[in-house]
């Protein structure tokens, strides 16, 4: 994103990333969590194509509308995990840690 913008003649501002929780109570905890990062990820690419249409850029529209459907697929995976982690128990969980990790 930061070469598309530079290639449109932008200004790319890097600012400090807040540190990140380490702490959880379970895995289903973590699995929960990414979920629902995943999903203010999209909000927030959401918001991008919002803005570009309100300006009529429509090269900004198309190129983030990639984003848009990839965010469907990291939505959809997420949230499966997180369905099938509520799913196993906790001695089955190392079955999906396995699975996921043969990914």
């Amino acid at each position: 994103m930061m070469h598309y913008i530079i290639q449109c003649d932008g200004k790319v501002k890097i600012q400090s990333i807040p540190t990140m929780e380490t702490e959880f109570s379970s895995v289903l905890e973590v699995a929960e969590k990414a979920y629902a990062h995943e999903c203010l990820v999209s909000e927030k690419i959401e918001e991008l194509v919002r803005l570009a249409s309100a300006e009529a850029d429509m090269p900004s529209q198309n190129f983030f509308w990639k984003y848009i459907r990839e965010q469907v697929e990291e939505e959809a995976t997420a949230s499966n995990i997180v369905d099938r982690g509520r799913l196993a128990s906790d001695h089955a969980i190392i079955f999906l840690d396995k699975e996921l990790a043969s990914r």
